[in-house]
């Protein structure tokens, strides 16, 4: 069903390999495939099925696509988006620094990325820079939902210990209960690491990162702009309402418009998310194999 053509990497639970595959009408399709070799866990194959569920009721420009997802006697298969341009976190590693038009171009994506799955009742939970893909025209793509939660009411508190070192929001690591304001203080932080080059409490060893995440206040370089400082703030203090309702001075908006208009600006001429003009070939697909046994 499909052909191998390459490894293209190395992940924590298998090979990731790029493949071929004909279709009748004789398209040629791409993609990778991730073949985990780890022995059988329980949290492995329910973070899968989660990632199912989650790609199966979302359809945005910014998350990655679900094309099928079946099993095999030993593996759970999800067929994903093949989104070539690497991550995130590649582009950082590289280049240390972004310019603020650039970071605040990303962060506008993915706030109507997160936006969009809090309307569906989502929480990511898991964001962070190796979990964002660029396409070859430089939109981002969230991918990575092993760690959300569905089905999230707003009332409803989630308590699971999930997240990165660096991205993860106080309420989870000290399990007081958390919802999708979770997700905004992850933006803030990556807002953060994208001005900077590091995440704002980043230490070698992860215990004294959690320390200083709990006892360490925000702190700035002084070329970082009163604005985007102002955003920052407001997303790790209360999340997105918080930054937009009481996080921030009425002159306080980042760059001209403010990163809120961003996105329309910059992508869509001004519509809204569903009329967003990208010329995407969603041709590319990716393959997650993770083993049973």
């Amino acid at each position: 069903m499909f052909e191998c053509l390459s490894i293209v990497g190395k992940g924590a639970y298998g090979k990731v390999l790029q493949f071929e595959r004909e279709l009748q009408e004789r398209e040629n399709l791409r993609g990778i495939i991730n073949v985990d070799k780890s022995v059988y866990k329980r949290w492995l194959v329910q973070s899968t099925k989660a990632e199912r569920r989650v790609l199966e009721v979302v359809n945005h420009p910014f998350i990655v696509k679900l094309h099928y997802a079946f099993q095999t006697a030993d593996r759970l298969c999800l067929v994903m988006d093949f989104i070539n341009g690497g991550e995130l976190f590649s582009y950082i590693a590289r280049e240390k620094v972004f310019s603020e038009p650039r970071a605040r171009f990303y962060a506008a994506e993915i706030i109507l990325a997160l936006e969009y799955l809090h309307e569906m009742s989502i929480i990511y939970r898991d964001l962070k820079p190796e979990n964002i893909l660029l396409d070859d025209k430089g939109h981002i793509r969230l991918t990575d939902f092993g760690h959300s939660k569905d089905e999230h009411s707003r009332n409803d508190r989630a308590f699971s210990m999930v997240g990165s070192p660096y991205y993860m929001a106080p309420e989870i690591l000290l399990n007081k209960g958390h919802g999708k304001e979770a997700d905004w203080w992850s933006l803030g932080i990556l807002v953060y690491e994208m001005l900077v080059g590091l995440p704002p409490f980043y230490q070698e060893n992860t215990k004294k990162a959690y320390e200083a995440l709990l006892t360490k206040p925000l702190e700035f370089p002084e070329n970082i702009s009163r604005e985007a400082k102002s955003m920052i703030r407001g997303l790790v203090r209360g999340g997105m309402d918080g930054w937009i309702d009481g996080g921030r001075e009425e002159d306080e908006r980042w760059g001209e418009g403010g990163v809120e208009e961003e996105v329309c600006v910059c992508v869509c001429g001004g519509g809204g998310v569903g009329e967003l003009k990208i010329d995407v070939c969603f041709s590319c697909m990716l393959i997650v194999a993770k083993d049973l046994a």
